[in-house]
């Protein structure tokens, strides 16, 4: 693969697709992923979805250059390594966004409304709201949230109140604990372009901790209540498995890095974990159907 090809491929981060996935949990708990058709629009969403992500993914590197040069591991992104020019990226990104809305056109518009909710979001957090404290945690989260909307417009699956608030809660422990990681192994006072401080360290990880056991009660509650999961043995598998993926993640763990995708995914526990997880969900439905 050439130089150029290669820098390319780096700037839409295709690791981070990963994310996407979320696309597909409003039809698996509804039960409608089952179905060919849902199941060949939900994996054209999640191709649409993941192009519209890496076009929000250049913008904010084009946005971010100059700090990114400074940051211990984003100094390796092409454009802050000067491989690839800001002319070509913005190019690709305009490239994806198109291709992007074309895919979703034929899933609706509400499909179409969620997507270019997402990249507006994006523009504006990229441009003026990340150096927001504690607000930008907020708009992070909602990226994710965004995500299960989406899926759910593509597969109309409803989403229960309990499962959007647990949902944003586990986004929101996410999110804090990618800016106390930015904060432990940033080497300066402050973080460029931020507006944290290494002080903020301890508050941001007591954040993402409370949040993270505020989303084990509501998975629980969203259990036994919308999806009527009654078995104890069940219920204490649900929160054996749902505790190990928390103190996994928030554990020793082999990546130093910021960014949850790569410390989930280098953590072969936590994936085990969160396997078998979802494996008792789809165990538990089909039951009930």
């Amino acid at each position: 693969m050439s130089t150029l090809r290669f820098s390319i491929l780096r700037l839409l981060r295709p690791l981070h697709w990963v994310k996407n996935g979320l696309i597909f949990l409003p039809m698996l708990l509804a039960g409608s992923i089952t179905r060919v058709p849902v199941l060949v629009d939900a994996v054209i969403g999640f191709l649409s979805f993941s192009l519209m992500a890496s076009a929000g993914y250049i913008l904010n590197d084009i946005v971010d250059v100059d700090r990114d040069r400074r940051h211990p591991y984003k100094s390796n992104r092409p454009l802050a390594a000067a491989s690839l020019s800001t002319g070509r990226a913005l190019g690709v990104a305009v490239l994806l966004l198109l291709l992007s809305v074309s895919l979703s056109w034929p899933l609706g518009m509400r499909a179409v409304g969620w997507l270019m909710v997402y990249f507006t979001l994006n523009w504006l957090y990229s441009a003026y709201l990340k150096p927001v404290r504690f607000f930008d945690i907020v708009i992070l989260s909602s990226f994710y949230l965004i995500r299960l909307f989406y899926g759910s417009a593509i597969g109309d699956a409803e989403l229960t109140g309990w499962f959007v608030v647990a949902s944003l809660f586990s986004f929101i422990s996410l999110s804090a604990n990618k800016r106390y990681l930015e904060c432990a192994i940033s080497k300066h006072g402050t973080l460029a372009g931020r507006g944290y401080s290494k002080d903020d360290a301890p508050m941001l990880q007591t954040l993402s901790v409370a949040f993270a056991l505020g989303t084990l009660v509501l998975l629980n509650l969203h259990a036994f209540f919308v999806l009527s999961i009654r078995e104890p043995v069940v219920i204490a598998l649900i929160n054996l498995f749902a505790a190990g993926m928390m103190f996994s993640y928030f554990g020793n763990n082999k990546s130093k890095s910021d960014d949850p995708v790569a410390r989930i995914l280098s953590n072969p526990f936590l994936l085990a974990m969160a396997l078998m997880l979802m494996s008792i969900y789809v165990f538990e439905l089909m039951q009930q159907r």
